[in-house]
């Protein structure tokens, strides 16, 4: 199984947990040439700190100073980078970071290519009753129709399943000025989610201005499960 690294936050009582998971990093240095290391400063690490609740950062397969050790090769973090053995072995750690902490109710937030894998995680465990996405690819074709990407046929799209449990409360922030995720490219995504909030931050794009939005992404996300 590929390995994956746990980093934790801040701890005090585990009536929620906080699960935090970053974006896909540096996958390519270029369109013709993959990154030997996909590891890059990770924006949701930086979120996270800023929240209170007890929250953990679950580190990407080959992530973190591991693309070297096998059984990683490119492929896991390009077009592979949302597929089943990526999903299974991040399933796999947090499984076993759920049964560690026992934690109540478990939130998972996911930046970018991160929100592809949080939302996944969320409808392969039924631990998991809360998503929040932030600037992510939730109609993984259309994204890469979009920039013109070979399409990702060996990874996991989230718009082409119909339905969504009924146990999972969704939240997905987009930014109104991103060039990277552009907020129509979940279109599709929508349709499958009807009882899912979408929450389009006007002044925002890929990176800038979600540190300073967290307190009100968190204050949101925190007082509806209340």
């Amino acid at each position: 199984m590929v390995a994956n690294q746990a980093f934790v936050g801040q701890q005090r009582s585990l009536d929620r947990i906080h699960i935090y998971i970053g974006g896909d990093g540096r996958a390519w240095l270029n369109r013709s040439t993959v990154s030997a290391d996909p590891t890059a400063r990770s924006l949701a690490l930086e979120l996270m700190s800023l929240d209170d609740t007890p929250a953990l950062y679950l580190g990407r397969p080959c992530y973190h100073g591991r693309a070297s050790e096998p059984p990683c090769e490119p492929i896991l973090w390009t077009h592979a980078r949302w597929g089943t053995a990526v999903l299974d072995s991040m399933a796999a750690a947090l499984n076993a970071l759920i049964r560690q902490h026992r934690p109540r109710q478990v939130s998972v937030y996911g930046y970018s290519g991160g929100g592809v894998l949080a939302i996944l995680l969320a409808r392969k465990i039924q631990a998991i009753d809360q998503v929040i996405t932030i600037a992510a690819p939730l109609d993984t074709a259309a994204w890469s129709a979009h920039h013109g990407y070979t399409p990702l046929s060996e990874s996991l799209n989230p718009a082409a399943y119909e339905q969504w449990p009924r146990r999972l409360e969704q939240w997905h922030w987009q930014g109104g000025r991103d060039a990277v995720v552009p907020p129509e490219t979940t279109d599709r995504f929508r349709l499958s989610a009807p009882d899912a909030r979408f929450v389009k931050v006007a002044q925002a794009d890929h990176s800038c201005c979600w540190l300073d939005q967290w307190p009100v992404v968190l204050d949101a996300t925190l007082h509806s499960n209340q």
